[in-house]
């Protein structure tokens, strides 16, 4: 409760600097909206600037947010021209979507580490890191891209762009959502899996040198009682940070990825969001991912004391 009680003024700061910072950029949406209107008079953008509330000072811009926030009242979007979470809702699920089937990709690496620890500088263990090393190294735009060139225009075997096939219905709908997932969740999983893997790797070689792994040892137990009992549980402390502090993308999605492959989520939303100086739309993601990271820190906190019966909180 005192962590949740704290959480209320650090999002309010939180959204007073993204507010801050959003309006010092130049322009705002009225001049996005009216740069295509020929003829537009300077009467008629003041009249438009004062309809919003954009010719007041800032300070009472961010007032007049926080009242309508408190309501539930996210704002309206001047670019999709609609109620901001009308906008959202549909491209949370698609987020959903794309970010699920990534980390169930993604915590394949905790396998693939514990694997590597098993058998250290064996071949195993030397192909598995050189791997992760490579995959880890790669950016996601360009890692995007080469996957669009080889497997989209070149072999032609993945679609590269949108969720589905316009036209599919029912179950050919969602074997089309599953194909065009491919790539994406490629991009997205591979470097994580890799960071996956390398932390279970060295956090298990780190337990395993530990006086009770060699005890167990002595003691009779069987490879998998001292592997996954005895050395992964105490192992997994640092890897719980990681993927709690990764679950916020589940919603938030990533911008890059989503933006290369036109995937119609938070992440393309937020792109858009951007170049079109959409405040309201921008600071509702913000609000988002900050209530996210701030649960799901909390979340990881919980989980460790489970881990390590030795954390308590007082």
């Amino acid at each position: 409760m005192k962590r949740v009680l704290q959480a209320i003024p650090l999002i309010l700061i939180i959204l007073s600097l993204n507010f801050v910072i959003m309006h010092l950029a130049p322009g705002d949406p009225v001049d996005f909206l009216i740069s295509g209107l020929e003829g537009a008079t300077l009467g008629y953008v003041k009249m438009i600037k004062e309809k919003y509330g954009f010719n007041k000072p800032i300070y009472e811009q961010f007032i007049i947010y926080i009242s309508k926030l408190i309501k539930g009242d996210f704002g309206y979007s001047f670019y999709f021209h609609q109620p901001v979470m009308k906008v959202l809702l549909p491209r949370i699920r698609n987020t959903l979507i794309l970010t699920s089937t990534s980390m169930l990709v993604e915590l394949t690496g905790i396998i693939l580490g514990i694997i590597a620890s098993k058998k250290v500088y064996s071949l195993t263990d030397n192909v598995i890191t050189i791997s992760s090393l490579i995959t880890f190294n790669m950016p996601y735009f360009w890692l995007a891209i080469m996957f669009m060139l080889i497997f989209g225009l070149y072999l032609k075997i993945f679609p590269i762009t949108g969720m589905f096939t316009i036209g599919t219905t029912g179950f050919q709908k969602n074997i089309s959502i599953l194909w065009h997932l491919v790539l994406p969740v490629a991009c997205l999983s591979l470097g994580r899996l890799a960071l996956y893997t390398r932390y279970t790797r060295a956090s298990m070689l780190e337990i395993l040198r530990l006086d009770y792994i060699t005890t167990a040892w002595a003691k009779g137990c069987d490879e998998k009682t001292v592997l996954y009992k005895h050395a992964f549980r105490n192992a997994l402390i640092p890897i719980v940070t990681i993927i709690a502090l990764r679950m916020r993308l589940l919603f938030t999605g990533a911008v890059l990825v989503e933006t290369v492959f036109a995937w119609p989520g938070l992440g393309r939303a937020v792109y858009d969001a951007i170049l079109r100086r959409d405040y309201n739309l921008l600071m509702a993601n913000f609000l988002i991912l900050s209530i996210l990271t701030i649960v799901f820190n909390l979340l990881a906190d919980i989980i460790y004391a489970y881990v390590d019966p030795r954390v308590r909180y007082k």
